[in-house]
């Protein structure tokens, strides 16, 4: 049976929509500590990883932070 994890996860790949809480969700889950706002953007941080930096205007993210996202989990299933 799939995990939450595992369902959010498969969503980041196969949808062209995302939310800001699931994408916040992900992050968390992979080490990532949130930061902020500064202005409309929250900035997530994790040592020895690049920061990423998302806006919170509307409820939807845009595709390049959906990708930046997608990079960080396939860096992290590298690395396990």
């Amino acid at each position: 049976m799939p995990t939450v994890w595992d369902k959010l996860v498969k969503k980041l790949f196969e949808s062209k929509s995302f939310r800001f809480k699931e994408l916040e969700k992900i992050l968390v889950g992979l080490g990532y500590v949130k930061n902020g706002p500064r202005g409309s953007h929250y900035g997530f941080k994790k040592a020895g990883c690049a920061p990423i930096t998302i806006p919170y205007r509307k409820e939807t993210v845009g595709r390049v932070y959906v990708k930046l996202v997608k990079n960080a989990v396939i860096l992290y299933n590298n690395g396990r």
